[in-house]
């Protein structure tokens, strides 16, 4: 199971990202307010919504020490962007 925990969107390219407590999602267009939700800025169909686990931030500055925040796994400090999520994991 898992749960959103932050979510982040860019109004236009080079924009800071935006913490917002709740967004609206847009049928085949991402999130409302985010520069995705216009087909025109995407780079194909697909390219509306990214999630990332909030443990692979976690393990990335555990493993290399270097500072790293949900706020910055964003397009221009690394490859994510909008929601953050956080999955429970069980061991098999």
């Amino acid at each position: 199971m898992s749960n959103v925990v932050h979510i982040f969107v860019a109004s236009n390219r080079g924009a800071p990202m935006s913490a917002e407590p709740s967004v609206e999602a847009l049928t085949d267009g991402g999130l409302a307010g985010d520069r995705y939700a216009e087909a025109k800025n995407r780079r194909s169909p697909d390219y509306q919504v990214t999630l990332m686990e909030l443990e692979n931030i976690e393990a990335f500055t555990q493993a290399t020490g270097l500072p790293l925040t949900p706020r910055d796994a964003s397009p221009k400090h690394y490859h994510t962007r909008n929601p953050l999520k956080r999955t429970l994991r069980q061991a098999l």
